[in-house]
């Protein structure tokens, strides 16, 4: 049977219904949203003004063993991923480029994620940020009683010595206090000197080192009852 072009003008210009496959030209509109239709060479599904070679508004399924989507430069995906997979690379390995790949080796940056540590030259680290055998570490802590509270704390075996800075601020009275202080222990006592302190009115407290429960740990003690805020930096050095 022949078609001649009256008969296409006319069946693109009849209503349309769901499930019906539709062609229209570029004067012609499509109600239904839901109708499979062809537009200036566009197809549509789900959709009644394809703006791409295929528009689709809703879900797509792919089924067949051998299914997979292809991509421009000829790769093909036949599987979901929620995360890429760096063959030959270890778990932590911080990925970076390398001559325009990724690559990545955990003894050069590696990513803790259970301790949430960073580590550089080391897949061990033992503080917040490692470099090597040194460690950096922040804390904030409050207080408002005169009770001893610790301000940091690491296991003995982790690190020798450590320079600390440490900045305590009275939120009632806004005064302030700026110490430095060095510490290094043998297992079973920690030693300390606070060789440098700035303050604006008064002392707000005073700190102290000990060993306790296999731990090394800054304490600060308050000379008054008042809400105090202590923030910590310390740098260690390993064994």
């Amino acid at each position: 049977m022949n078609l001649k072009l009256l008969d296409i003008q006319y069946l693109r210009a009849q209503n349309t219904t769901t499930g019906q496959v539709v062609v229209t030209g570029p004067t012609q509109s499509v109600a239904a949203a839901d109708t499979l239709v062809v537009v200036n060479g566009n197809v549509g599904i789900g959709s009644s003004t394809p703006s791409s070679p295929l528009s689709v508004s809703g879900n797509v399924a792919i089924f067949g063993g051998n299914s997979s989507i292809i991509f421009p430069d000829g790769s093909t995906q036949s599987t979901s991923a929620n995360h890429v997979v760096f063959p030959g690379d270890m778990p932590g390995a911080v990925q970076f480029n390398k001559n325009g790949t990724f690559g990545g080796n955990e003894a050069n940056l590696y990513w803790d994620n259970t301790n949430l540590r960073f580590g550089v030259g080391t897949n061990t680290p033992k503080s917040s940020f490692q470099i090597i055998d040194v460690g950096y570490e922040s804390t904030n802590t409050s207080t408002s009683g005169i009770t001893p509270v610790v301000l940091d704390s690491f296991p003995v075996p982790y690190y020798r010595s450590c320079h600390y800075i440490v900045q305590i601020t009275d939120e009632n009275n806004s005064w302030y206090q700026t110490s430095q202080l060095m510490l290094i222990q043998d297992g079973l006592n920690a030693y300390q000197t606070e060789y440098n302190i700035v303050v604006t009115q008064t002392r707000l407290g005073d700190l102290t080192c000990q060993v306790s429960g296999g731990n090394v740990q800054l304490l600060f003690t308050a000379l008054y009852t008042s809400e105090k805020n202590i923030k910590v930096i310390r740098t260690s050095i390993e064994p």
